[in-house]
């Protein structure tokens, strides 16, 4: 009866366990990259590094058509020594696709550092729902816009 009651003991801990990670997850594609920008105004970046797949990658196409290479952990270290408020990049006009457990985001954004005006542009983010994992971002791909980003958005 002992060794009964500790496996069901064990058996109910874990499922605790990834019930707890499950719900600290967001639960849409949306919520998960507001999200990685909220992670990123704190400066906090094992809570960004949290939010993308296993073997995920961040590049850039520049205005020019250069493609760059990886940039996830590279932008990872960089938010890590950031201060709280430090970067703040607002996403807005936000579209959202969805198919099952495949999704991309797309999400225009301008970006300040120290309070300034620093650049503007799109997000591409692809994101796949895992098995006790939730929405994680698989690959993300951003462009600069060129010319006046304080008009940048505005219609």
């Amino acid at each position: 009866m002992k060794h009964i009651l500790k496996i069901a003991c064990m058996v109910t801990l874990t499922l605790m366990t990834v019930s707890v990670k499950a719900a600290d997850q967001p639960a849409t594609p949306k919520q998960v990259i507001i999200s990685l920008f909220d992670a990123m105004r704190a400066g906090d970046k094992e809570k960004l590094l949290s939010l993308w797949a296993e073997g995920a990658s961040l590049r850039r196409i520049t205005a020019k058509g250069q493609l760059r290479p990886d940039g996830l952990q590279r932008w990872a270290n960089w938010v890590g020594t950031l201060k709280a408020g430090q970067a703040d990049e607002q996403i807005f006009n936000v579209r959202v696709e969805q198919f099952g457990n495949l999704a991309t985001v797309w999400a225009p954004f301008k970006i300040s550092l120290d309070g300034k005006l620093v650049g503007c542009g799109v997000n591409q983010f692809t994101l796949a729902k895992q098995q006790d994992q939730g929405w994680k971002i698989v690959s993300g791909i951003d462009t600069n816009a060129t010319g006046d980003c304080q008009a940048y958005g505005k219609k």
